[in-house]
């Protein structure tokens, strides 16, 4: 029974490196909005801003990566966020400052950009930062 088990978990894990990319409806954790992602598109973000969370999220924001375009879902009040995105040679390919006095979300296009890696950082104003890493193809 055991050799099952892990059998079929096997086969679950493998067969999942093979499943297409495939749109897939979730809720941003904060607001319960619903809004439609690919299933490989969350930006996992690191580090920590100085803005203290609610008990419902764990980070005050979340991006997602739709081709590309960032959603950024700001889900709590945070003043104001610094957001830089950062190519692979250093330069900065975007560069701006919001105000988030309510949860709510914005549209970061990057259509401009080419295929490649980049640095998404959001800095809020007592210096505490986020970062994480997407690709464009």
């Amino acid at each position: 029974m055991n050799l099952t088990k892990t059998l079929f978990g096997t086969l679950i894990v493998v067969g999942s490196f093979f499943m297409p990319c495939v749109p897939t409806n979730v809720f941003a954790s904060g607001n319960k909005e619903l809004c439609t992602v690919t299933s490989s598109s969350k930006v996992y973000l690191k580090g920590r801003l100085s803005t203290p969370t609610t008990r419902s999220s764990s980070q005050s924001i979340e991006v997602f990566q739709e081709n590309n375009a960032l959603m950024v879902y700001y889900l709590d009040v945070l003043g104001e966020i610094e957001i830089t995105i950062i190519n692979d040679q250093n330069m900065i390919i975007y560069s701006g400052v919001i105000s988030v006095f309510k949860s709510s979300k914005s549209l970061i296009e990057l259509s401009e950009s080419l295929n490649g890696s980049y640095t998404i950082k959001l800095k809020d104003s007592k210096g505490g930062e986020l970062a994480g890493i997407f690709t464009i193809e």
